[in-house]
């Protein structure tokens, strides 16, 4: 990217463009503080606390967003591994997209073996349940 297309996309107030830069300062928000991170593309922080005030908002709306989250993630991700940087502060417990999948498919594993269980108790008692029933009818006629 040259230089002025660099300018274009950092001062460009277009929908697309600041979704674009909000993903960024999302992504790299658990490594840096609002005042670095806005230092690093030239912006005031406060340009960075809105992005990251918005991005739930930017989530649930955008599939654009969500997009460009993903991807800036991933790349934050790789170069901080790559620099042996950590996340900072509230975010030491920092994680990306990919293991939250993780961690939900486990969660839905763990739930469908609940499930299963409780239909194996379910079946398993029912003929005791259906004898205690006769023994109920028996006793009122």
């Amino acid at each position: 990217m040259s230089r002025t297309s660099q300018r274009r996309w950092m001062k460009n107030r277009k929908r697309g463009y600041v979704e674009s830069r909000a993903a960024l300062f999302n992504a790299a928000s658990p490594f840096v503080g609002r005042v670095e991170c806005a230092a690093m593309f030239g912006k005031d922080h406060a340009t960075v606390l809105h992005a990251i005030k918005s991005h739930q908002m930017y989530l649930s709306y955008s599939s654009h967003y969500g997009e460009c989250y993903e991807k800036a993630t991933r790349i934050v991700a790789e170069v901080a591994k790559e620099m042996n940087f950590h996340p900072i502060g509230r975010y030491r417990h920092y994680i990306n997209s990919e293991s939250e999948l993780e961690t939900l498919q486990r969660t839905l594993n763990n739930i469908q073996e609940t499930i299963n269980n409780v239909r194996a108790r379910i079946e398993k008692n029912q003929g005791p349940v259906r004898e205690y029933r006769k023994v109920l009818d028996r006793q009122e006629q």
